[in-house]
């Protein structure tokens, strides 16, 4: 599965191995409905929605760099609607009317929720503009122990620069509190990057906050940046 026209360097086309990944049909919240090609999650189906419903893809991150898009079909709404990753540790179903930001509300999770929030271990701060509309596009990077996001193509930034799952399986997830909400995986790729790009890395790793004030030409500061 793969988009188009993505021209953010970290996920730019020629980077991209795409990758053949579907929700997992059997580690899942009970509110979840898997479609029958396994490329999109319903949550509450057809019901009031009676607490908060997970899904994950049925594959980890593993070591290298990963990006995925899940799109969203109708209008986003409710107290919770969450997008990112979570260890194999994270419960993914709350019933009993429990209405909370389940990727994120604790240390197992690092989501971006609708409302433009980011959240991990049950802490939150602002990080974007909120996202309401069908058919938005959630892009989900993980590189280098960094969760960058994209939301219908612009680059928001870096919202985790420290991810530590204490050796743990890392999945990518979503979560809704809302009957009805439609999410499909429409890109799943791992990112093979050239000597250049790890020479980036390197040099960003080594001068950190210090990328700024690099004697070096205004675009290759932007592009350090970016690592």
């Amino acid at each position: 599965m793969e988009s188009k026209n993505k021209a953010h360097p970290l996920i730019a086309a020629q980077c991209r191995i795409p990758m053949d990944i579907k929700w997992d049909t059997e580690i899942k919240s009970e509110f979840a409905t898997i479609s029958q090609d396994c490329k999109t999650v319903l949550f509450f189906d057809g019901l009031e929605s009676k607490g908060t419903a997970g899904a994950r893809l049925a594959m980890p991150v593993t070591d290298g760099s990963f990006y995925f898009e899940f799109k969203v079909g109708e209008p986003l709404f409710g107290t919770a609607v969450m997008f990112g990753l979570g260890t194999e540790d994270t419960r993914l179903s709350y019933g009993n009317y429990n209405y909370v930001p389940l990727i994120g509300m604790d240390q197992n999770g690092w989501a971006l929720s609708y409302k433009g929030t980011i959240w991990h271990n049950g802490k939150y701060k602002k990080f974007c503009d909120a996202f309401f509309d069908e058919n938005t596009c959630i892009g989900v990077l993980y590189h280098n122990k960094k969760i960058h996001y994209f939301i219908n193509g612009a680059y928001k930034g870096i919202a985790f620069d420290n991810v530590d799952s204490k050796g743990k399986q890392l999945y990518p997830m979503v979560s809704s509190t809302a009957a009805d909400t439609v999410v499909e995986i429409t890109t799943a790729c791992k990112l093979n990057y050239s000597l250049q790009d790890l020479c980036a890395f390197k040099v960003k790793n080594l001068f950190k906050n210090d990328v700024q004030q690099l004697d070096l030409p205004r675009n290759l500061i932007i592009f350090l940046t970016h690592f």
